[in-house]
C-alpha cells in the first residue's frame, strides 16, 4: 500500500519535499520490519540523500533517516 501511495504522490509531485519523505521513510520502515533490508537500505539513502538537500541536515526527517540507516547496520549484522 505504502508503495502505491508512494508512486502515486511522486508522480503527482515535482520535488520530494517533507511529505513525500516521510512516507518514503515510512515505506523503508516497513520493508525493514520486514526484512527487506536491501529494499530498506536503498530507500533510507534516497530519503537521507534528499532530505539533506532540501531541508537541511538538522531536519527531524534527515536526523531519523541517518538513524535508521545506524540501525539497520546493526539488524544486519545480527
Amino acid at each position: 500500500m505504502l508503495r502505491r501511495v508512494l508512486a502515486g504522490w511522486c508522480r503527482c509531485r515535482a520535488t520530494f519535499d517533507a511529505p513525500t519523505l516521510t512516507t518514503a521513510a515510512n515505506l523503508a520502515a516497513t520493508r525493514r520490519s520486514t526484512g527487506d533490508y536491501a529494499g530498506a537500505r536503498e530507500l533510507f539513502e534516497r530519503v537521507l540523500e534528499r532530505s539533506r538537500a532540501i531541508l537541511g541536515e538538522d531536519r527531524p526527517i534527515t536526523v531519523a533517516a541517518r538513524d535508521a540507516l545506524s540501525a539497520l547496520d546493526t539488524d544486519v549484522r545480527t
